[in-house]
């Protein structure tokens, strides 16, 4: 009968987060909302820090963030609550060992797929014969500066592309007018604050719903709809934030001042294959250009 999305809020992140220890880019990461987590080592392996910045501690040291690190039975890592960005993400060498539910070991609370961690959960990696195997990622690694993200303006640009019922709105004042994200935010959708933008239609037939979609309610407030959106909806929809984006905005919490920037298709799909990325490796160039 078809179930919501899922998956990793900030998908860049994510990806980066795994590469550092050269894991497949869709490996079981653990996503860390705020912070204010405390784990035990269970065995020697590498982890890897990426997304927002939660002091780790280990063993009375800090871990820096994206980086890759080696930890030991017995250290205990403490997550403080999230200095710069909202979401974490920790990953191991070759990635956790999960259930799979329609092949993916996703969590998704509002469809009740899967479960939040609870205290005394243990978390499980593969076999030690599978370890051995990558001891040469065991040395401490960072991501160089010009590839790491930042989540420390104040404002952000979401851009957007306009879809077809761009014409039941004012796009001028949309784009004009400077929003908040409110406080009713998540992984459904982020809901902003700003002058009203009234559609002159409100009601459709119900489609599917797109990763990025903005929505506008009857109230004339924007929601951007994010991984675990609905499936369909009916209210109008005045455009589409490109993905990279998207994976910026879940990084900001209430209050950060935001403005919407329409772009053309074809300036939109420049940047699919951004020119400031020739830094990167070229493992990590692949997987950025799929953006």
């Amino acid at each position: 009968m078809g179930i919501g999305n899922s998956g990793a809020a900030d998908r860049i992140s994510y990806y980066l987060t795994n590469l550092l220890l050269y894991n497949a880019t869709n490996s079981a990461t653990l996503e860390i909302i705020l912070g204010l987590l405390k784990l035990k080592v269970l065995v020697d392996t590498n982890i890897a820090l990426g997304g927002a910045d939660m002091q780790v501690m280990c063993e009375g040291k800090l871990l820096s963030n994206w980086s890759r690190h080696r930890v030991y039975t017995g250290d205990v890592l403490s997550f403080a609550y999230a200095q710069e960005g909202q979401i974490a993400y920790l990953a191991i060498e070759q990635g956790f060992s999960c259930p799979r539910i329609f092949d993916s070991v996703s969590v998704n609370l509002r469809e009740g797929l899967g479960r939040a961690l609870m205290e005394g959960d243990i978390l499980c990696g593969m076999d030690s014969l599978q370890r051995q195997k990558i001891q040469g990622c065991s040395v401490t690694a960072t991501l160089r500066s010009s590839v790491i993200p930042h989540f420390k303006q104040s404002s952000i640009t979401l851009r957007y592309v306009a879809g077809y019922q761009e014409k039941y709105f004012d796009k001028q004042a949309f784009n004009n007018t400077q929003f908040v994200i409110s406080n009713r935010y998540d992984k459904m959708g982020y809901c902003f604050e700003g002058a009203p933008i009234i559609p002159a239609r409100m009601h459709f037939i119900s489609e599917g719903i797109t990763y990025g979609a903005i929505q506008v309610t009857h109230t004339g407030t924007p929601i951007v709809l994010l991984n675990e959106r609905q499936t369909i909806g009916g209210y109008p929809k005045i455009g589409t934030v490109l993905p990279i984006d998207c994976y910026r905005l879940v990084q900001y919490g209430a209050g950060t001042k935001v403005r919407f920037q329409e772009l053309s298709f074809s300036e939109a799909y420049d940047f699919l294959e951004p020119n400031s990325l020739k830094e990167i490796p070229d493992f990590l160039y692949r997987v950025s250009m799929a953006y």
